[in-house]
């Protein structure tokens, strides 16, 4: 009875400014067919009117049905259970879960991770990137939409009402970056003279230096891919590489949860399907079948292997070949032809860009190179395009003109 007596108008008063607010939800039917209400009970800190206000707030959310329980939950357990559930293998590759983790670990969880999940606000995100100004632009944009993913994943399973996240001017205005254009490709990509001498020079050194150069300036297959293949996926007759994975991992204690009884702790070697999540079959020319023969001849003198590139040193034999490994293939080729060093990744927009000289279309490059969309391969060689113009024009004209 002194219980009742305290209610009023739906609202319970527990303290000084502290009320409990009863919201009924409609009814349901227990198990002996009784009919009972649902009521949810909401804590709320403030004045007699401004607890009359949330009362009428939470009531109007029940009759539109976007009615959120209360919970204690923190950002920090929340997010933790996204990336687990959501993001974590095999939904997303290994590398973007790990990476999306570290982020969070080192960058969030010490700014907003302690508060509670439905407390969250705007202003708690704008605060919390703008004190990362150690970090890059592209960074900070991306620890911003990660969260927005996050939270509208919340949103869509009723732990928060709104995307605060999505609030106008919360997303980070950084300093602006000068955008990358055609002189930052054509730093990191070789002329056709350059191209050709380093080939000559993998050549001069054979087996697997020249199958890795050749096949990488040949097809454009990015790094992760061409370390990826197995010796199944290319069909030499037929001059065809079928590209279905690629390396994630192949640093040492790079992911704790793969072990290995390894003597020097290696983990083992993660793959994953290619960027995009599509595979493709990619042709290649007579010249770069042959150096793969050379380098499948010499391999099978020693151990019958199912990858195509491999760790050579002792004890390491059938291992991926490692990324810093391929670099330094690279390396140590650009020195012996006297060319300029680029990033592996540059022989890639070497590919792109003798294959656009020689007057390939935009759709049979980016198949090659298997970008998602032609629109993608156009934003990244848009430079090389008039030339492909011109190229055209003039075969045309052979036509025409005889």
């Amino acid at each position: 009875m002194k219980q009742k007596a305290k209610m009023k108008d739906g609202l319970m008063k527990r303290g000084r400014n502290s009320w409990a607010i009863v919201v009924n939800k409609g009814f349901t039917t227990d198990a002996t067919g009784t009919r009972r209400q649902k009521q949810e009970w909401v804590s709320f800190k403030g004045t007699y009117e401004e607890a009359k206000q949330k009362r009428d707030e939470l009531r109007d959310s029940v009759r539109k049905k976007t009615f959120i329980s209360p919970s204690k939950l923190a950002v920090r357990d929340a997010l933790a259970d996204w990336l687990e559930t959501d993001i974590a293998p095999p939904k997303r590759t290994g590398n973007t879960y790990r990476g999306f983790k570290r982020l969070m670990e080192r960058h969030v969880y010490s700014r907003i991770g302690d508060l509670r999940l439905q407390e969250l606000e705007a202003t708690d995100l704008k605060r919390a990137y703008a004190e990362m100004t150690y970090l890059s632009r592209r960074t900070v944009e991306l620890i911003h939409d990660i969260i927005h993913s996050w939270l509208e994943q919340a949103v869509a399973n009723k732990q928060v009402q709104t995307n605060v996240a999505s609030v106008r001017g919360v997303r980070p205005l950084m300093p602006k970056q000068q955008k990358r254009g055609a002189e930052h490709i054509l730093r990191r990509c070789w002329t056709i003279d350059e191209a050709q001498r380093a080939l000559a020079a993998a050549k001069q050194e054979g087996g697997q230096t020249a199958a890795l150069m050749g096949l990488a300036l040949d097809s454009g297959l990015r790094q992760g891919e061409l370390l990826g293949l197995k010796w199944p996926d290319i069909d030499l007759d037929a001059g065809k590489v079928t590209v279905m994975r690629q390396l994630l991992n192949d640093r040492p204690d790079a992911d704790p949860d793969i072990a290995s009884n390894d003597p020097k702790r290696w983990r083992l070697a993660m793959f994953g399907p290619p960027k995009g999540g599509e595979g493709r079959v990619v042709d290649i020319s007579d010249e770069t079948v042959a150096l793969l023969r050379q380098h499948q001849l010499k391999q099978l003198r020693h151990l019958r292997l199912n990858l195509v590139f491999t760790d050579v040193r002792r004890g390491w034999r059938g291992r991926p070949l490692r990324k810093g490994a391929a670099v330094r293939i690279l390396m140590r080729v650009a020195k012996a032809a006297n060319v300029r060093v680029i990033p592996f990744h540059g022989l890639r927009h070497t590919s792109a860009s003798l294959q656009f000289a020689n007057g390939e279309s935009v759709p049979v490059v980016q198949h090659r190179l298997g970008h998602t969309t032609a629109q993608v391969t156009t934003q990244i060689y848009f430079h090389l395009l008039p030339t492909v113009g011109k190229a055209a024009a003039q075969r045309l004209a052979k036509l025409l003109h005889g």
